[in-house]
């Protein structure tokens, strides 16, 4: 299994025996029953979920960057608008792939919400203006579509990850099908890798190592 890293590189998974995977888990207990405070848990928690939005972002391959905002004139506010756009991704999006994360607003319009969605496919017409995708569609108050210059993409999702927000009941949206790891990728050479540590992954244990990405045939 591979995992798509900021940097370029990838972490390889190699799968071990068993009595390794009892090293792993006692190594996990051990680390668990450290003395935590309450703080140390929250950030933990906040740093759980940026980690998980990450890698779930990182290795599958969206398309598409919307940003979603409701008209503070209209009939929405930051409830109805969530429940409201969930709603509309599982009857539009029914077989994409996408991740919606609300985030704050921090000026003008503090305390309200707007939406970023990552997609692999818009399932409705769109048109383009200027080089800007436009559609007919909007519901709630401005709706934006970006093509995602792949490029830049782990630049766009680790800025995303920073905006994430410490209100636990904002929480991002993952559509059925994702992927945590490119299960289709191989090492071209099995030399070229450098051991990082020993994890258990789904009751399983596994090496991890670190290898550039040149040395990934997909």
């Amino acid at each position: 299994m591979l995992e798509r890293l900021k940097s370029g590189n990838y972490i390889y998974y190699h799968p071990l025996l068993n009595t390794e995977l009892e090293h792993a888990e006692l190594e996990k207990r051990k680390n668990s029953n450290s003395d935590r405070s309450n703080e140390y848990k929250e950030k933990n928690k906040l740093r759980m979920r940026k980690e998980r939005f990450i890698k779930l972002a990182l290795n599958n391959d969206f398309k598409y960057f919307i940003t979603l905002t409701y008209d503070p004139k209209g009939k929405y506010n930051n409830d109805s608008f969530l429940r409201s756009v969930k709603r509309h991704f599982l009857e539009y999006y029914k077989g994409c792939k996408y991740i919606l994360v609300p985030e704050l607003h921090t000026k003008k319009r503090a305390g309200d919400i707007h939406i970023h969605a990552l997609v692999n496919k818009i399932p409705y017409d769109t048109y383009k203006i200027d080089n800007h995708i436009k559609t007919d569609y909007f519901k709630w108050g401005h709706y934006d579509i970006q093509t995602i210059d792949q490029e830049n993409y782990t630049s766009l999702i680790f800025y995303l990850s920073k905006y994430l927000s410490k209100d636990m009941t904002l929480k991002n949206v993952y559509s059925k099908g994702l992927s945590d790891t490119y299960q289709d990728g191989e090492l071209i050479n099995f030399d070229t890798k450098l051991f990082v540590d020993i994890v258990s992954r789904n009751g399983k244990a596994y090496s991890r190592f670190i290898t550039p990405e040149k040395n990934i045939k997909k």
